[in-house]
């Protein structure tokens, strides 16, 4: 299944709009300011399916989301070690293999099977997330979305919405 992310500033609490290959919607991701904390909803027409929480993080982390979709849950901690950026995952066998600064790389579960490659269509100006594992599509999703809210420059500083 491949899904277009798309920046949207429409609204004041727009972040993202998700859409399948077709161009139809699929999701629309909301997000609240929350004493410097950010907190996202990933929904669909009808309810809320994913919450992503951004969470207190000690100084050499540069971000960390907690990731909730219905009664499974993992974090994602992304730090910035000699300009480069770690992503690791606390209860969720995934891993990120690529370039994340240039937004092409993949996520794949722990067995090495590919579980969503994600690259940036800057002409179009959204991310493809083509998931190969249709069960684990919002949590693919959900990584890419956290990414993504990271502006990448060698600042690494926080995308204004």
């Amino acid at each position: 299944m491949l899904l277009h992310l798309k920046r949207d500033v429409s609204q004041e609490n727009s972040r993202f709009l998700v859409y399948d290959i077709k161009g139809d919607h699929r999701y629309t991701v909301y997000g609240k300011n929350l004493n410097k904390f950010e907190r996202m909803y990933i929904c669909d027409d009808e309810k809320t399916l994913v919450k992503i929480v951004e969470i207190s993080s000690p100084f050499d982390v540069l971000k960390s989301y907690r990731v909730i979709q219905g009664d499974e849950s993992f974090r994602i901690i992304i730090t910035n070690t000699r300009n480069m950026l770690s992503i690791n995952f606390l209860g969720l066998s995934f891993k990120i293999k690529g370039d994340i600064l240039n937004r092409r790389y993949e996520i794949i579960d722990i067995d090495g099977t590919l579980q969503a490659y994600v690259s940036d269509n800057f002409s179009k100006k959204y991310t493809d997330i083509d998931v190969r594992n249709e069960q684990r599509e919002l949590f693919c999703l959900s990584i890419a979305i956290c990414i993504n809210t990271i502006n990448i420059s060698r600042e690494f500083k926080m995308q204004n919405a």
